[in-house]
């Protein structure tokens, strides 16, 4: 006994030394703290929106937001594009467009293409990640001098 408690004491200085050190070594703002999925695992997902705020204060939802909310849902896929099911006013539209994840993993950047009376448009939009788990996706965008953040989870 007393020889098997002696083997573990470099295992608990080991443990003392490193356990404060996963403290401070969070990706995200928001967390997790510790993951062993890649971001672009995690990020690709059927999400819909759960809440949002704007400058700080989350935004009220009557019945019809939430109608919208309910059948709006957007599908990041491992090969870099997505697809936008957006509901409002009563009409389903679907988007199709591209996605990148920069080298250090706290942004995203989508790109979508359209045409409307025979004009075509293309909307990049830059998110920053503050939390990105299997179940959870907190995004912010900076819209000149505000903040949107909108906070996804998973659809299914």
């Amino acid at each position: 006994m007393k020889k098997s408690l002696l083997n573990l004491i470099p295992l608990f200085i080991a443990v003392a030394f490193l356990a404060p050190g996963f403290n401070g070594c969070k990706k995200y703002e928001e967390g997790p703290s510790l993951t062993f999925k890649s971001a672009k695992s995690r990020l690709a997902n059927v999400w819909k929106v759960e809440k949002s705020f704007l400058n700080g204060v989350e935004e009220t939802c009557d019945a019809d937001c939430q109608t919208e909310r309910n059948n709006t849902s957007i599908e990041f896929k491992k090969d870099g594009t997505f697809i936008l099911v957006s509901y409002f006013g009563g009409a389903s539209l679907t988007y199709t467009g591209t996605w990148t994840l920069s080298s250090d993993k706290n942004v995203i950047t989508t790109t979508v293409s359209y045409t409307l009376l025979g004009q075509t448009y293309t909307d990049t939009d830059v998110y920053t990640i503050l939390r990105l788990t299997s179940k959870e996706c907190w995004v912010e965008e900076k819209n000149g001098a505000d903040v949107e953040e909108t906070h996804f989870i998973t659809a299914s």
